[in-house]
Parts: C-alpha cells; sequence; structure tokens
C-alpha cells in the first residue's frame, strides 16, 4: 500500500483522519469533533477522536469507538497489516491511555475506550448454535439478556449495553443530553443493581433518543430495553418513584403509559406518579400477565398490555385496591 502525506505534515492527527476521508468539524486541545463517516453524519459532528487514538460516536444510531488510531483505520476499511503501517507513518500512538483524566468521568472514558464493549450478534450466534464461550461472564450474560430476558441483538447493541469483565456484570450507560454521565450494572446472576458514582440517578435515568409524544415510564434499565424493544415508543426509567425532574421533562408528552414493577412499591409508585402527572394525562398497565415486572414479559405480552392499558381516572378506583390486595396475598 502506498501511504501518500498531504500538506497537514507526517505527525499529525489531522493528516491521519484526511488519510481516512474523515472531515474534522471543530478541535479542542485534546479532542476532535469530526463528522461521522460510519453513520453519515451531514449537519452535525458526532465523532469524537481524542489525540491519543480514543474514538467515540455519540449518535444512538451508530456504534463506532475503539482506543486506537489503528483500530479506527480498520474500521475505515484498510487491513489490519495497512493500518498498522499508517499508524506508523503518521507517527501516532499505537493505544490511548488506560488511566481516566478524571474520576468523575469514568463512566464515559469505559465507553470510549471500549471497555464494557461486547459483540452481541457474535455471541448471540455462539448462544442460539451451543457454541462454547470463551469467558464465564459473557456465558452467563447471554443466558441472561437472550434467555430470561429475550432481547435482542440490535436493541443491545443500539443501547449500548456491554459487558464489565472485571465485575462480571451487564453494563447499561445512563445518558443525559446526548452524554454518558453514569453506568448501572447487573449481575447476570444475582439480582443486584450496582451504580457508577458522579450522577444522580434521580435526574439522569432516561434512555435515548429523547421521548416521544407518547411515552412509557419503567422502573430499571432491562424493564426500558424490553419495553422499547417492542412497543418502539420513548422509554424513560424511573425507579419505583417518579421524582419532579422525570415529571418536568415528561410534562411535553401527550400521554404516559405508567408500567411500574407488578408490586406494592409498583402499586404505590403508580398511584404517586398519576398525582405528579395528571390523571389525564396516564394511562396505567394491569395486565403482566402473571409476571413481576416488564422485563419477565414477552414482546408480544408487551405491546398487548401497553394496548390494553386503562385510563389512570378508571385505575385509581377498584383497579388499583384490587392489585394492591392481590399482591399483598401473594407476598410480593
Amino acid at each position: 500500500m502506498d501511504i501518500t502525506h498531504n500538506e497537514l505534515g507526517k505527525n499529525s492527527v489531522d493528516g491521519f483522519l484526511a488519510q481516512l476521508g474523515i472531515r474534522v468539524g471543530s478541535v479542542s486541545k485534546d479532542n476532535l469533533l469530526c463528522f461521522c463517516p460510519f453513520h453519515g453524519d451531514v449537519d452535525t459532528p458526532s465523532l469524537s477522536i481524542r489525540t491519543d487514538g480514543a474514538y467515540y460516536c455519540f449518535s444512538p444510531a451508530c456504534n463506532a469507538r475503539g482506543r486506537s488510531f489503528s483500530s479506527l483505520a480498520q474500521k475505515s476499511s484498510y487491513s489490519k497489516q495497512e493500518a498498522g503501517k499508517l499508524v506508523e507513518a503518521f507517527g501516532l500512538p499505537e493505544f490511548a491511555r488506560l488511566s481516566p483524566p478524571k474520576s468523575e468521568k469514568k463512566a464515559e472514558y469505559a465507553l470510549t475506550t471500549g471497555r464494557f464493549w461486547v459483540d452481541w450478534e457474535k455471541l448471540y450466534e455462539s448462544y442460539t448454535k451451543g457454541i462454547p464461550y470463551d469467558s464465564l461472564i459473557e456465558s452467563q450474560a447471554a443466558g441472561f439478556v437472550f434467555g430470561k430476558r429475550r432481547l435482542s441483538p440490535h436493541i443491545l447493541q443500539k443501547f449500548d449495553v456491554g459487558v464489565d469483565r472485571e465485575y462480571n456484570t451487564v453494563v447499561f450507560p445512563i445518558y443525559a443530553a446526548g452524554r454518558c454521565v453514569g453506568v448501572a450494572s447487573r449481575s447476570p446472576v444475582v439480582k443486584a443493581y450496582r451504580y457508577s458514582k458522579g450522577f444522580n440517578k434521580k435526574l439522569h435515568t432516561y434512555l435515548p433518543p429523547s421521548l416521544d409524544s407518547t411515552a412509557i415510564i419503567v422502573e430499571g434499565q432491562l424493564d426500558a430495553l424490553a419495553v422499547r424493544q417492542a412497543t418502539k415508543l420513548g422509554t424513560s426509567i424511573c425507579g419505583s418513584i417518579l421524582s419532579d425532574a422525570h415529571a418536568k421533562a415528561l410534562a411535553r408528552c401527550d400521554t404516559v403509559i405508567v408500567f411500574l414493577d407488578n408490586d406494592t412499591a409498583g402499586v404505590t409508585g403508580t398511584a404517586k406518579a398519576i398525582a405528579k402527572l395528571g390523571a389525564h394525562k396516564c394511562k396505567v398497565v394491569t395486565n403482566y400477565y402473571g409476571k413481576k415486572d416488564p422485563g419477565d414479559m414477552a414482546p408480544g405480552q408487551i405491546t398487548e398490555t401497553c394496548q390494553q392499558a386503562i385510563p389512570a381516572t378508571e385505575y385509581l378506583g377498584a383497579p388499583a385496591r384490587y392489585r394492591l390486595s392481590l399482591i399483598k396475598s401473594q407476598g410480593r
């Protein structure tokens, strides 16, 4: 392969990107914001490339990320050998630094460097064909998301769900204003969530992209993914109690379907959500097909039960009292 150097100089990130055909939108001290060629940016640059090689596309429609210039070149259709020669010719570092620059940006840094990245399509193929896994955590994650939770590789890739191989957990990035502000992680074996520091989960627990005119509120990340996959509607994660910040964000929606867990906390949270949002705006899911939460339900069940959701004015009467007494009698 003949490598040509342009007028920007040999030891230049700009020259390297020009060689790849990547157009730079803006430049800061350690970062370049470029027009992403992988999903076709037109007006707004969304591909962030650091001067040490780490890159990440902020668009929910794109999964471009990595921690080396060589990886970026390979994604731009260069072979591994050609990419190595190109990086060497421009005198660029082989890998991005491994230490996060600031502790409060660890979540965003981990996503940027691809620490949590996993090829869900490949993992799904291994899961369905019974191919042995390279690691225990990937085996457990595959059984958890594909088997128990019925999630598709597409929805997992779209919302940057990953695997933390250090702690053996499935990782869910949390976004605010298009930026990752933290991660929630869930063990595929033990039912327990862990949240990263540096953000208020009562303010920043939304699944991108922004809410549609009809939104569905659920309690957790897995519920949100399952509902989003089945309905394609805007989905907000609020925990068992809807905060004032969530209520303010949901105010622009015409209809809000309340789909909290089918337990005592869920019923209590539903009543409080209706009080904050207004009964005229809310519809309530009452048929859970015998399951505890939407994450346990099949996609078809989720679609049907959302279509069957009743107006909040009807729910606040006998149905709420009946559900609460039924749930308490079953010990949930």
